[in-house]
């Protein structure tokens, strides 16, 4: 058995108190949020809460502001706000183009060509 020992960085004393701090730990848990919210934008948009997303939203701005204003700046935490915030914006426009609340903004590109082959498939089947 040698006496000398690899000194491999990650068991440094400074990295261990990097991730196992809530400078690290934080941020990487509150990655479920964006995560959740990403899947959920192919789930049908009737079960989307309108104030949940409000919520969150507003949460993910404190957030953001939080993690430029603490010293040092953590920019996990940064990174992870901006990308739930744009989920949140995407699954409120899915809510409210739902609830007929932005009629005037166009439906996704998907259902416009379905229903288009569809009516296309039904004018060839009469001839």
């Amino acid at each position: 058995m040698s006496r000398y020992r690899i000194k491999i960085p990650i068991f440094n004393e400074e990295w261990r108190n990097y991730f196992l701090s809530t400078h690290f730990l934080a941020p990487a848990l509150n990655w479920a949020i964006p995560i959740s919210s990403i899947l959920d934008m192919t789930k049908d948009p009737k079960y989307i809460s309108g104030n949940m997303t409000v919520a969150l939203s507003f949460y993910s701005l404190m957030s953001m502001r939080f993690a430029l204003r603490v010293n040092p700046r953590n920019m996990l935490l940064f990174a992870c706000h901006i990308v739930n915030m744009n989920a949140q914006l995407v699954q409120g426009f899915r809510y409210l183009r739902y609830h007929n609340k932005l009629s005037f903004l166009p439906g996704p590109m998907i259902d416009q060509n379905i229903q288009s082959n569809s009516e296309d498939n039904a004018n060839c089947q009469r001839k």
